[in-house]
C-alpha cells in the first residue's frame, strides 16, 4: 500500500493551480456548449441573460463550480498519496486565534470594501461594464447564497489555493508563497472588477494561515468576507454608496485600505504562535519524542543527553494534528519529496505555474470582452 505523505511540495502547487483552472475553464466550456444545443433545441434563453436575471442559475453553477473544485482536490491528493487533511494543516487553534480570524474576516471586507469600488470605478472608465446579477432578496435566497457563496468557496477553495498552493511553495519563503498563491487566486475568479479584492484578500488569508498554521483561519475568513457580502446585498447596504463621486470614493479606499494595513499588522502580532516547538534551543527542558527509548532503560542525567537534538530550520514550529502525530507548520521547507517536479504533469514546477497563470489570464481577458 502507498504509504502518504502530509506535504504538498511546489509539484503539487505548480500541477495544483494549472490543472484546477483547467478543471474549471473544462466546465465552463462543457456548460457553454451544452446551453447553446439548448438554445437551438428547445429555445433555452441565452447564458448571459440568465446572469443578470435568474438567481437560481447563477447558484446553480457557483454549487457545480465548486463540486469540479472538491473532485479534483480529493482525486488530485488520493492518486497522489497525499493526506487530503493534514497536508494543508486543518487542526484545531486556541481561541484567541479563532476569534483574530473572525477579526481578520470582518476588517477584509470593510476595510477592502471601497478598494474594490475604486477599481470597479477605475474599470469603467476604461469601458468595462461591470456586470451585476439579481439580488438575493427574500429569506430562502439569502440561505441559497450563503452556501453558495459563503460555505463552499471558504472550504474548497481555500484546500487549494491555502493547502496545496500555499503550502506547496513555502520553500520560497513566506511572502513569496503569500503573493503567488494570492495572485494564483485572484486570477481563478475570472472577474475583472474583484480582482485586487481577491487579491488583497488572498494576500490577508495567506499571512493567518502561515502564521496561525492553521488552514481553518483562512476558511473563517473566506467564510465571514463572503457571508458578510451576501447580507449586505440582502439589505440594500450597498446602494447606500451608489451616488458617492469617483474622487470620494478613492480617498475613502485610501484611508479604509491604510487602517486594514494597521488592524492586519496588530493581528498578525497578536496571534498565539504554535506550540510545542521540538528541539529549539538547548537546555529548554523539553525532550523531543525520539529521546524517549522504546523501553526503559539507564539514561545521561542530561535530559535526552543520547539522542541530539535534530537540527531545525529558522522559525520552524511544530503543532499536532489531534492523532498525536508532529506536523510541520507552513513556515518549514519541505524535504520529504522531490520539490522540482510535478508528480501528475512531470517537467518543472515553474512551467506548471506559468501555464497556469497564462490560462487564468485567457479567462479573464475573455470575462473582459463578454
Amino acid at each position: 500500500m502507498k504509504q502518504r505523505r502530509k506535504d504538498f511540495n511546489t509539484g503539487d502547487a505548480g500541477s495544483g493551480f494549472l490543472l484546477t483552472a483547467a478543471f474549471l475553464l473544462g466546465a465552463q466550456v462543457m456548460l457553454a456548449l451544452v446551453w447553446i444545443a439548448g438554445m437551438r433545441a428547445f429555445g433555452w434563453p441565452g447564458i448571459e441573460e440568465l446572469s443578470e436575471s435568474s438567481f437560481a442559475f447563477i447558484i446553480l453553477t457557483g454549487i457545480g463550480l465548486q463540486a469540479v473544485l472538491a473532485l479534483f482536490y480529493f482525486g488530485y491528493t488520493r492518486l497522489n498519496g497525499i493526506n487530503p487533511f493534514a497536508a494543508p494543516r486543518a487542526v484545531n487553534m486556541p481561541a484567541r486565534n479563532w476569534a483574530l480570524s473572525a477579526a481578520a474576516g470582518v476588517t477584509a471586507l470593510f476595510g477592502l470594501m471601497f478598494t474594490s469600488f475604486a477599481f470597479g470605478g477605475l474599470l469603467e472608465a476604461l469601458g468595462y461594464n461591470v456586470p451585476e446579477g439579481p439580488a438575493a432578496d427574500t429569506a430562502g435566497r439569502a440561505v441559497a447564497a450563503v452556501i453558495a457563496i459563503g460555505i463552499l468557496p471558504a472550504v474548497f477553495e481555500e484546500l487549494i489555493f491555502r493547502g496545496m498552493i500555499l503550502r506547496g511553495l513555502s520553500g520560497l519563503g513566506k511572502w513569496k508563497a503569500v503573493l503567488i498563491s494570492a495572485a494564483a487566486f485572484a486570477m481563478i475568479h475570472m472577474s475583472p472588477a474583484q480582482t485586487v479584492h481577491q487579491f488583497l484578500i488572498g494576500v490577508i488569508m495567506g499571512l493567518m494561515a502561515w502564521e496561525t498554521g492553521s488552514i481553518l483561519a483562512p476558511m473563517l475568513i473566506h467564510f465571514i468576507n463572503n457571508t458578510l457580502a451576501v447580507v449586505l446585498d440582502v439589505s440594500g447596504a450597498y446602494a447606500l454608496f451608489g451616488g458617492m463621486l469617483i474622487w470620494q470614493i478613492i480617498v475613502i479606499a485610501l484611508v479604509t485600505f491604510a487602517a486594514t494595513c494597521g488592524i492586519m499588522y496588530l493581528i498578525l502580532r497578536w496571534i498565539k504562535k504554535p506550540q510545542n516547538e521540538i528541539g529549539k534551543g538547548a537546555g529548554a527542558g523539553v525532550c523531543a519524542p525520539a529521546c524517549v527509548p522504546a523501553t526503559p532503560e539507564p539514561v545521561e542525567n542530561t535530559p535526552c543527553a543520547h539522542t541530539p537534538a535534530p537540527a531545525r530550520q529558522p522559525e520552524s514550529r511544530d503543532v499536532h494534528d489531534g492523532g498525536g502525530e508532529q506536523i510541520t507548520n507552513y513556515n518549514v521547507q519541505i524535504t520529504n519529496t522531490d520539490n522540482s517536479q510535478n508528480p501528475l504533469l512531470g517537467g518543472g514546477a515553474l512551467g506548471t505555474l506559468i501555464a497556469g497563470f497564462a490560462i487564468t489570464a485567457a479567462m479573464w481577458i475573455a470575462a473582459w470582452v463578454m
